[in-house]
């Protein structure tokens, strides 16, 4: 039987929930808004599913699945579940964790304080930053809700986090070929890392540059999305606007050995937009997905995936290969 958080147990017994039983999306809004707690960390700590979940938000009339004894399935789901704890729990709530705070209640679900900051970020890269805020930051480490940067950090470093934002917007106009955005990506770059930096800026306070650093690649995720969003369809626009191009771009997409697997496996020179064009078709409706299904790579990276490459038609070799490209994008400069 799976072991009950702290925060499972007091709905459970508020809310006098059974196991199995089924309840409408409303009733999971209220106890949310009555706990005070996320509705992806409710679904995640209830055991709904994250495709119910999609659904749900989708067609309020659908009825969710409790599954309160599921059991974690590894550390990832282990490690979320003692965020939700620190999050929500009475004298834990949104601080910072000095490291025996942390150890303890590692501990105390059977892991190691290494295996919590391995998995406490869904990008694995993000170990190393983690081990360096528990030796450098003074504070400790940061676990809570996204917040926005503080008023007097971003008057601190306005002109160092534009000039970051301008030199970011300027590589990712190189790269999409589109210079005429180059303000409107600055602007999204700036207006996202405010919205959503206040974790790194209170991490890794003790390194201005590595804090600037980690925004910086917040910042070109935003504008990656914001481009397949807003600007894309604008831009190749542009490039089939003879008939030519369009007849070749139909031909192509009509041909039986077309396939999205085949196009991700296909090297080809940038200079040739039709093919250019339709290989970023497939990496927009990859971050389509992965926008909207934000909270289940939060919690089940691995779920996430398996489900995104059923979605898409993709194998998962194949799927990874094109988030590895998508990301290459996005760090191309540290």
């Amino acid at each position: 039987m799976r072991r009950k958080s702290r925060v499972l147990r007091k709905i459970i017994r508020q809310y006098k929930l059974v196991n199995r039983a089924r309840v409408p999306f409303d009733f999971l809004e209220k106890i949310s808004k009555e706990q005070k707690v996320s509705i992806n960390d409710l679904i995640f700590v209830l055991g709904v599913s994250k495709d119910s979940l999609y659904g749900l938000k989708k067609d309020r009339q659908k009825i969710a699945f409790l599954n309160l004894d599921k059991e974690l399935a590894g550390i990832k789901e282990t490690v979320h579940i003692i965020k939700i704890e620190l999050k929500y729990l009475p004298r834990y709530g949104d601080r910072f964790y000095l490291r025996r705070e942390l150890k303890y209640m590692c501990k105390k679900w059977d892991i190691t304080i290494n295996q919590f900051l391995e998995h406490t970020h869904p990008n694995p890269r993000h170990y190393q930053f983690n081990i360096l805020v528990l030796k450098y930051n003074k504070k400790g480490f940061w676990v809570g809700e996204v917040t926005r940067l503080s008023n007097d950090f971003v008057i601190k470093i306005y002109d160092r986090l534009d000039r970051k934002c301008r030199q970011v917007a300027h590589i990712m106009c190189s790269h999409y070929n589109c210079y005429e955005h180059l303000e409107d990506f600055a602007g999204v770059a700036l207006e996202k890392i405010i919205e959503i930096g206040g974790t790194v800026e209170k991490n890794f306070q003790f390194d201005e540059k590595l804090q600037l650093n980690i925004l910086g690649v917040k910042g070109r995720f935003a504008i990656i999305n914001y481009y397949h969003r807003y600007c894309k369809d604008i831009h190749y626009d542009r490039i089939l606007l003879d008939n030519e191009s369009s007849e070749d771009r139909l031909k192509f997409l009509s041909d039986d050995r077309y396939s999205p697997e085949r196009m991700l496996d296909t090297s080809f020179s940038n200079d040739n937009k039709l093919l250019v064009s339709i290989k970023e078709d497939i990496h927009k409706k990859i971050v389509q997905e992965m926008s909207a299904n934000l909270g289940m790579f939060e919690t089940d990276r691995e779920s996430a995936l398996s489900s995104m490459a059923d979605k898409l038609g993709l194998s998962r070799e194949h799927l990874e290969k094109a988030l590895d490209e998508i990301q290459d994008i996005a760090l191309k400069i540290r």
